[in-house]
C-alpha cells in the first residue's frame, strides 16, 4: 500500500465539488487509523482532523521531515496529503497494468513541483522498441521533455520512507 513516512490513506473518494475536485479519506500512521481527510472542493481549506494532538504533532513531524528531503513553497499537511493521495492513485493504475503483464511504470515525478502539467505514464512493453525501465524512462523525457520522471518496477516503489 502506498505510504510516505509512514502515513497512508485509506478509503479514498474522489468527487467533484462547486471549486474544483474533492477528496475523502482515512489518515492512518503505522497502519492505525489516526484521522480524516475531507475537502468538499468549495474553495476552501481541507479538513483534516486527528483523533489527538499527539498524533497530529507525530504527522507534522514526519510530514516536515518529508518536505526537507522534497522541498515546496506550499508545504504543510494538506499538500502532504493531496501528494500521497496521487501517489495512491498511480499505486491503482500500476496494480491494473501490472496483471496485464506491464509491470514497469514510468510517470511524472510525484515530487517535481516545477512543472504545472498533469502527470503522465507510460509502461514497458506498450511500446514495441521499450522494453526495459532504463529505455522507457529515456524515451519518455524525451518524447515529453521533462528530467524529472519516476519508474516503479514493483509495488515496493509506492512506499516512501
Amino acid at each position: 500500500m502506498a505510504s510516505i513516512k509512514g502515513i497512508s490513506l485509506r478509503g479514498i473518494k474522489n468527487f467533484t465539488g462547486t471549486d474544483g475536485y474533492g477528496i475523502e479519506a482515512s489518515i492512518y500512521l503505522d497502519g492505525k487509523r489516526v484521522g480524516r481527510l475531507f475537502d468538499g472542493a468549495f474553495g476552501g481549506e481541507p479538513d483534516i482532523d486527528f483523533t489527538d494532538s499527539a498524533v497530529e504533532k507525530e504527522v507534522q513531524k514526519r510530514v516536515d521531515s518529508f518536505f526537507a528531503e522534497h522541498p515546496y513553497e506550499f508545504a504543510g499537511v494538506d499538500s502532504f496529503l493531496y501528494i500521497l493521495s496521487d501517489l495512491t492513485e498511480v499505486e491503482k493504475v500500476y496494480k491494473r497494468e501490472a496483471k496485464k503483464g506491464r509491470e514497469i511504470l514510468v510517470t511524472k515525478c510525484l515530487f517535481d513541483y516545477s512543472t504545472a502539467s498533469g502527470g503522465c505514464m507510460a509502461f514497458a512493453k506498450e511500446h514495441p522498441l521499450v522494453q526495459d525501465g532504463n529505455a522507457l524512462l529515456k524515451h519518455c523525457s524525451e518524447r515529453l521533455g521533462l528530467d524529472k520522471m519516476t519508474v516503479y518496477y514493483s509495488l515496493d516503489g509506492f512506499i516512501i520512507k
